[in-house]
This record gives C-alpha cells, sequence and structure tokens, in this order.
C-alpha cells in the first residue's frame, strides 16, 4: 500500500510543491534548486553511500542489527530522495540525512 502511495501521489505532490515554490522564489530559482539538489543528493550518496552498506553488511552479521540496519537503510533511502526532483521528497529526505532524527525515528 505504501508503495502505492509513492508511485501514484508522490509525483503529484511533487508537482503541486513545485507549483507552489516556484511561484514564491520564481521557476528560474525553483529549477536551479532542483539541479543543485540532484548534484547534493549524487554527493550524498557517493560519500556516505558505501559506508552505509558497509554498516548493513556488518549489521547482518551480528546478533542485533536493527539499529545500523536502519540507518543504512536511511542515509540511502534519503540520498535518492534527494536524487528524486522536488521539493516533497527533499523534505522527506532531510530527516533521514539527520543521525539525531534518525535515531528518535528509530
Amino acid at each position: 500500500m505504501f508503495i502505492f502511495f509513492l508511485v501514484i501521489f508522490l509525483p503529484l505532490f511533487e508537482i503541486a510543491g513545485f507549483s507552489l515554490i516556484g511561484g514564491k522564489i520564481g521557476a528560474g530559482n525553483a529549477v536551479l534548486w532542483v539541479i543543485a539538489d540532484v548534484f547534493l543528493g549524487f554527493t550524498v550518496l557517493r560519500m556516505l553511500g558505501p559506508p552505509a552498506l558497509r554498516e548493513i553488511e556488518k549489521a547482518t552479521q551480528t546478533d542485533t542489527p536493527f539499529e545500523q540496519l536502519f540507518d543504512g537503510i536511511c542515509v540511502i533511502a534519503g540520498a535518492f530522495l534527494l536524487i528524486f526532483p522536488g521539493f516533497v521528497s527533499d523534505f522527506l529526505a532531510l530527516p533521514l540525512l539527520l543521525p539525531p532524527v534518525r535515531h528518535l525515528i528509530f
């Protein structure tokens, strides 16, 4: 059900968010924001992705892998949400990339 929500409704929310924020800051600035955001997402994925994958691998070999596994998945998901163009996905990515917030979510 959650996947259905993401596939169907997230692009609609992204279009609405782009329209609202683009109306406030201007279409050119909104496009530059999204382009910079994609580069930031790829940078986060390149810098934090391999260590996160190592943590996931190490966590699966221990008896209690849940928190390390959750952290690794959150970092990778947050980076992919930053790469996905739009402002709603950026808003969803920020809590996943901040360690104190991830700890509270866990």
